[in-house]
């Protein structure tokens, strides 16, 4: 029975370790974007918007997607 309690708490610590790294990437990608974006207003590097748009909007979308998919009640 002690050994059930083991691997069941070894699964969750992963499961949570995964939903943690899901949500990092997530937020890194969405702040990452949002600085180029800025930074292209401020600034006027219009060379990385395209970058931004093309790449890593799709990318935060995705991993927010399975972030959602993956989280009970999501």
């Amino acid at each position: 029975m002690k050994k059930a309690w083991k691997i069941l708490l070894r699964i969750l610590a992963v499961y949570a370790a995964v939903i943690v790294l899901i949500l990092t990437a997530t937020i890194v990608t969405v702040m990452l974007s949002f600085a180029i974006i800025v930074a292209d207003d401020i600034f006027g590097l219009s060379s990385l918007r395209p970058f931004a748009d093309d790449t890593l909007t799709p990318w935060s979308e995705r991993l927010w997607h399975w972030f959602v998919w993956i989280t009970p009640g999501g």
